[in-house]
């Protein structure tokens, strides 16, 4: 079985490869590497974030794609991960609290330190 979401598109998987290709050039990464860190093939990568041939990101390549985004600091908070995770059908509680806690998605700020440095600055 290729997919998670039983044939069906995540209802945003363009805004979540957007998301993950915009993080990912931040850092001088290509989709090859991503997918060499998933250990899949570029092609097969590809065309499960474009959800051709119904197609599409496991559960468990969602996870490693925010990791491996956090191992590269092309991802920096906490929330960026969860809404990473939302944009996929899923919820903050797929990484256990051991996950949440280790590396690489423990460097990762909290909500906490996010939301209070951004209520010091007026939004912009």
């Amino acid at each position: 079985m290729t997919t998670e979401v039983s044939g069906h598109p995540p209802t945003n998987l363009d805004l979540f490869r957007e998301k993950v290709a915009a993080a990912r050039r931040q850092t001088g990464q290509l989709q090859r590497d991503l997918a060499g860190a998933l250990g899949i093939d570029a092609h097969v990568l590809s065309r499960k974030l474009h959800g051709m041939k119904q197609a599409f990101p496991t559960h468990t390549e969602v996870k490693q794609i925010i990791k491996t985004l956090a191992t590269w600091d092309a991802i920096t908070t906490r929330a960026e991960a969860i809404e990473l995770l939302w944009l996929m059908g899923l919820r903050a509680e797929s990484f256990s609290d051991e996950e949440w806690n280790t590396a690489p998605l423990n460097r990762l700020e909290s909500a906490l330190r996010t939301s209070t440095s951004s209520a010091a600055s007026p939004p912009s």
